[in-house]
């Protein structure tokens, strides 16, 4: 076996830390495991995600790592035999001693040593430092100056759907990347490293997110929202902070749910003392309901992202009817609706493997001087059917079943509160349509859909949502 043709993708963002598995089998013996567990399926990618630890992040990557094997039904150790690099991808792989612990070693030595006790003897590449073909740094690769990744994984699902045009949302915890991405199918491309070549990629970095913490001004009278650190998390985390967040009124709004487990089932989001935190953020009007204020930090948060992606559409030229909004990251699906709404986009997709996006992205990032059309980065390795040498139009299988919601509550979407029908995105099957209002509730994110839009869930369990007819 081949391990080049393995990677683990280790991505530490401010909220989760995402540890993916991409490769074509395991080589596992007989003996050890059931027949049927000694295969990955090959159009699945397998990946854990864990609370990041602020204090020790690299404990935060062990957990991960530990509950990848598990889902794997492996060992940890063994699932690092099977692979000889790990991309990492993080801004902690320069960070030095910190103040309360001055001869702490840098990041990167710490986690190689935690690895090295679990018997992984590779090597360990930074996904922020891109070698040349001459095996030096290289300010002409693609991946230099980007920190975040999920365009990369984004131009390939562009590529499996016949896309040409595509936004990116990619909403972390700290910040919003957008990325707009115009591929130029003219031309015969037969590795997605000639497709990112002759691709107009655009970023631009907005400093919002599910930490962004909520103040109000002076007066009392208004909200700000202002971007959150590594070390701020929200109060529904239940980690004693006391400063609400987006993630907060996002709980608040029933867009999230108490009830649902987050990082492979490692916590759940807490409510409790959340009303009275809100409450006391405005007096002006005063008597305002702790759900009306959550409300308006949505709308203070959609507003922004709405004037940054209109200033980067305007900018380009870009014909908004022929423009994919791609959402991805943790609570981009659920502000995707209501932004193309805003901003008259008419489709929306939603791979099945978008809150890993950024980590799968820093494989491929990694993997700038190879050929990328290798079945172990395609498309289909993301969960998607593509031809790696034309571009090509996976069509969804639009039998239009509707599915069977497991559960009604009262969300609000930013214009009052309405009892909608809620989905457990592991019950729907290829085929499914699921009208809005509804709220799709995965194991790593939740999908929101207003009252004029619709889902089709396609035949790799990602979803494309489009307006009513």
């Amino acid at each position: 076996m081949n391990l080049n043709n393995n990677y683990l993708s280790i991505d530490i963002g401010s909220t989760f830390t995402n540890c993916v598995f991409i490769g074509n089998q395991l080589n596992f013996n007989s003996s050890r495991v059931d027949d049927d567990k000694t295969r990955i399926n090959p159009q699945k990618i397998s990946f854990c995600k864990r609370l990041t630890t602020v204090k020790d992040s690299h404990s935060g990557v062990i957990q991960g790592l530990n509950g990848l094997a598990q889902s794997l039904d492996i060992d940890v150790s063994y699932l690092l035999q099977q692979v000889n690099n790990i991309v990492l991808n993080s801004s902690l792989v320069e960070e030095g001693p910190t103040k309360t612990q001055k001869k702490r070693p840098p990041f990167f030595t710490t986690l190689a040593e935690s690895l090295s006790t679990l018997g992984y003897k590779h090597k360990i590449t930074s996904a922020t430092q891109p070698k040349g073909s001459n095996g030096e740094a290289d300010s002409n690769s693609v991946n230099n100056e980007f920190h975040r990744y999920g365009f990369l994984a984004a131009i390939v699902t562009a590529i499996a759907k016949g896309y040409s045009t595509i936004l990116c949302l990619d909403i972390g915890g700290k910040n919003t990347d957008l990325s707009l991405i115009q591929l130029d199918s003219t031309q015969e491309k037969s590795s997605l490293k000639n497709v990112v070549a002759h691709s107009k990629v655009q970023t631009l970095s907005v400093p919002l997110g599910g930490h962004s913490i909520i103040k109000s001004n002076n007066e009392k009278s208004q909200l700000e929202l202002s971007s959150g650190s590594h070390s701020t998390h929200p109060i529904c985390y239940g980690l004693g902070e006391k400063i609400p967040t987006l993630t907060d009124a996002l709980l608040l709004m029933g867009l999230l749910s108490p009830a649902l487990t987050f990082g492979d089932g490692s916590f759940n989001l807490r409510l409790h003392g959340l009303a009275g935190t809100f409450q006391k953020l405005l007096t002006a009007p005063a008597d305002r309901e702790p759900q009306e204020i959550a409300k308006l930090c949505f709308n203070t948060a959609k507003a922004k992202l709405t004037d940054k992606m209109h200033e980067l559409i305007n900018s380009n030229q870009i014909d908004r009817n022929e423009l994919t909004l791609i959402a991805c990251g943790g609570n981009g699906p659920l502000f995707a609706a209501e932004l193309a709404h805003s901003l008259g986009i008419k489709r929306i997709f939603i791979p099945n493997h978008s809150a890993a996006f950024s980590a799968i992205g820093a494989v491929i990032a990694n993997q700038s001087n190879a050929d990328y059309s290798s079945e172990y980065l395609s498309a289909e390795r993301l969960g998607t059917k593509y031809s790696d040498t034309k571009f090509t139009d996976t069509k969804f299988i639009d039998t239009k079943q509707h599915a069977s919601a497991t559960q009604q509550r009262l969300v609000n979407f930013g214009n009052g509160y309405t009892e909608i029908n809620i989905y457990k995105g592991a019950e729907l099957h290829p085929g499914q349509a699921i009208q809005g209002p509804a709220l799709i509730e995965g194991i790593y994110t939740s999908i929101a859909i207003p009252a004029a839009w619709h889902s089709v869930v396609d035949n790799t369990g990602s979803y494309e949502l489009t307006p009513n007819e």
